[in-house]
């Protein structure tokens, strides 16, 4: 169960980080993608794996930007969890 300061409960978040403790996501990134890159025969592959509900820890430091509040702790809602429960939906790739 995930808790956010003057709003509801959410359950079946997954919490994650960026390896090297970049900040790397923060205020406003909500709704965004979260996705995972895995090397398969030598080759990169992205995957797409969630959206992004907060941040933890947060900083004044942001990798890119200024004046914005950063983490490198990130929670977010797993798409794995809407596509069991949901199978008539899937993914689109658009180059």
């Amino acid at each position: 169960m995930t808790c956010y300061s003057g709003l509801p409960c959410y359950y079946g978040l997954t919490r994650t980080f960026q390896s090297s403790g970049i900040p790397a996501a923060g205020n406003g990134d909500s709704g965004g993608p979260v996705f995972q890159i895995f090397n398969i025969n030598g080759e990169g592959h992205v995957y797409a794996s969630g959206v992004v509900s907060g941040v933890y820890n947060y900083s004044s430091v942001c990798t890119g930007e200024q004046n914005r509040n950063c983490s490198d702790l990130v929670s977010y809602a797993p798409l794995s969890k809407f596509f069991w429960n949901n199978t008539s939906y899937g993914l689109a790739i658009v180059p």
